[in-house]
């Protein structure tokens, strides 16, 4: 089983496609069962789980699967909320041109990817994939198979049967009995809240009879049914504007006490869904640069309002509800969109998800201006090579033979850690409307994730840790420490001691290395001064005029309080990371952003949220940095 490739289907959602750019955002799988000949298969979707070396600088985007026919790049492929994600940019050529227009005419829909698995848990009902490989991404004419569900594709495993009672079967048909039964009870709860409507009780005996159905197919046939009746889910009806630019405001409903359109369209939960998170986030003023164009009509709904709406997308009634007894509802009822959780869970996770990386994104992060951001795949303890000099070329002479190089190296050890925290959204904060609960809590712990990653990066200077050769980071023996009683603040004679430290810097095997200094990290109470040396075209500190100072725009300042909290007077510099070995920042699988995760409440009324991120920092080498005590 582990040494076949896989493949599995997902339909592609051109909505947010960039025509100049030639590229549209595309979830490429996610942890939703997949029925396959042995019973279900999950596809874990942790950090550690999904290997990504492969896709570190993206994959080719084939057509069909032809490794002979590549069509563009998935780009920036990455886990996010359970899913695997990429940007998908077709190529300029007559093919590319060719299937990009056909993707956006809405002729091709469908993504397909081919992956390995590494290694797996087995029960009697499911098979999880705890660690697979992805291999390739490729546009493909087979939509989405009937017996698969909701953008899901049964055709994926090419030498496996599907037939329950086939004798090839990877599994006892005994096992097979179980798997049907949860089937066939999975099928029984979906429509148990709609069989009043005509013709339900119908198709349910359909989804029933046939074994290929899965609950996700069962789920979509249902809802297929209800919009073709306008039945009384509000959901059930939902429909773009003609202008494109907002909903329709067709008042045939009163939700949460005022008047809220009726809409259709394919789909219709997920792009309400869609809408009620970006309303939420604008309502609380947050920025969207492409919010969804329903969130015009959804921006003004409270989470009860919300709530209405996915119990009518059921078929439940609402009338004479009070708002507790809605969300006790909608948190409670089980999920045609995420099926692990009731969907007003699911939408209570985006918005919260979409406002962690918000607050991420706003506070910025001093460590990406000292720090090489690197990637490890896993918790295990991993290694650097200080790569400080390579031997010196050397002649070679008519009919001479090359001689081999090597590196002169000294290793490094990188282990990941794990910062996270916890936090509740109660019954209570709904029934309120507490905005700060779902969108300010999680914003708020994206910006601590950043300051997370700051300390430790920050740490590093200022602790001074013991390299591999026995001494300290910053030690006389690595001559990148300002002697005892020279130090001084940061003047153009200071940075010019710097300079020549750095530039006269030699290898492990006495390479001349000449290293240029472009950072000059400094506390807070330095800043101003160094900022004026930076940029002045003369010497500051001259008493002869137009002195020409030798830095002016050679060097970038960073500055940042944390180092004021352990010696206001001390201060750095440093190569750029991008050119010699500093510091760097290592994140699980190249994952830099924090990452959320959810589960219905269980020891509390509500939901309750995770967020993590997994990172280290580390010093890899002390040549390309300085230090003066200021002292």
């Amino acid at each position: 089983m582990t040494d076949k490739i896989q493949y599995r289907t997902i339909t592609l959602d051109t909505r947010n496609a960039d025509g100049d750019k030639r590229t549209v955002p595309a979830t490429l799988s996610s942890e939703q069962p997949v029925q396959r000949a042995f019973g279900m298969e999950v596809l874990s979707h942790t950090k550690g789980a999904v290997n990504l070396e492969r896709a570190i600088n993206g994959l080719p985007l084939l057509f069909s699967h032809n490794a002979d026919e590549p069509v563009g790049r998935a780009e920036n492929i990455r886990i996010s909320g359970r899913k695997l994600k990429a940007d998908l940019r077709f190529s300029k050529s007559a093919r590319g041109s060719e299937i990009w227009q056909d993707v956006q005419d809405g002729v091709l829909t469908d993504i397909s990817i081919g992956y390995r698995i590494d290694d797996y848990q087995e029960t009697d009902e499911t098979l999880t994939v705890t660690r697979w490989t992805i291999f390739e991404t490729s546009v493909v004419t087979i939509s989405a198979d009937t017996a698969a569900g909701i953008n899901r594709s049964l055709k994926m495993d090419k030498d496996k049967t599907t037939e329950p009672g086939d004798d090839r079967n990877v599994v006892a048909h005994t096992r097979w009995l179980k798997q049907e039964k949860r089937r066939r009870n999975e099928v029984r709860q979906l429509f148990e809240l709609h069989t009043r409507h005509e013709g339900i009780t119908d198709l349910m005996n359909e989804c029933l009879d046939d074994p290929a159905i899965t609950g996700d197919r069962a789920s979509k046939l249902l809802l297929d049914e209800l919009g073709k009746q306008n039945a009384d889910p509000i959901g059930g009806d939902f429909r773009q504007s003609g202008n494109g630019d907002s909903l329709s405001q067709r008042d045939t409903q009163d939700v949460g006490h005022r008047a809220f359109g009726n809409f259709t369209a394919r789909d219709t939960l997920s792009e309400f869904a869609a809408a009620a998170v970006d309303g939420t986030l604008l309502r609380a003023g947050a920025k969207i640069e492409k919010p969804h164009p329903g969130a015009v009509d959804t921006r003004n709904m409270r989470m009860s309002d919300i709530g209405e709406v996915v119990l009518r997308q059921f078929g439940v009634r609402t009338q004479g509800l009070s708002r507790d007894q809605v969300i006790r509802k909608a948190l409670s009822t089980r999920g045609l969109i995420s099926h692990s959780t009731s969907d007003f869970t699911n939408i209570l996770e985006n918005i919260s998800e979409k406002s962690l990386l918000i607050g991420f994104q706003e506070i910025g992060g001093n460590y990406r201006g000292i720090c090489r951001i690197g990637s490890l795949p896993d918790f295990k303890q991993g290694s650097r090579v200080a790569l400080s000099d390579f031997d010196d070329l050397e002649i070679v002479y008519e009919n001479g033979e090359y001689k081999v190089g090597s590196y002169t190296d000294t290793g490094v050890k990188l282990q990941l850690q794990t910062y996270g925290k916890l936090f509740n959204i109660s019954r209570q904060a709904l029934i309120n409307d507490d905005l700060n609960s779902f969108i300010g809590i999680p914003r708020g712990m994206g910006a601590a994730a950043v300051r997370a990653v700051d300390d430790a990066c920050f740490n590093v200077l200022t602790s001074n840790p013991t390299m591999g050769d026995g001494d300290t980071l910053f030690h006389s023996n690595h001559s990148n420490d300002a002697p005892n009683g020279s130090g001084a603040a940061p003047s153009v004679s200071t940075i010019d001691a710097a300079f020549t430290a750095m530039t006269t810097q030699t290898g492990p095997g006495g390479a001349h290395l000449n290293i240029t200094p472009r950072l000059l990290i400094v506390p807070q109470a330095l800043a101003t001064t160094s900022r004026v040396i930076a940029n002045s075209i003369n010497d500051p500190s001259s008493s002869v005029l137009a002195t020409p100072n030798p830095f002016a725009g050679e060097i970038e300042v960073v500055s940042d309080a944390r180092l004021d909290s352990d010696d206001a007077a001390r201060w750095y510099m440093a190569a750029s990371p991008g050119a010699y070995d500093t510091v760097e920042c290592a994140f699980l699988d190249g994952m830099e952003q924090p990452f959320l995760e959810t589960r219905d409440g269980w020891t509390q009324d509500g939901a309750e949220f995770k967020a993590r991120i997994d990172f280290t920092c580390a010093a890899l080498d002390y040549r390309g940095l300085y230090r003066n005590d200021g002292n």
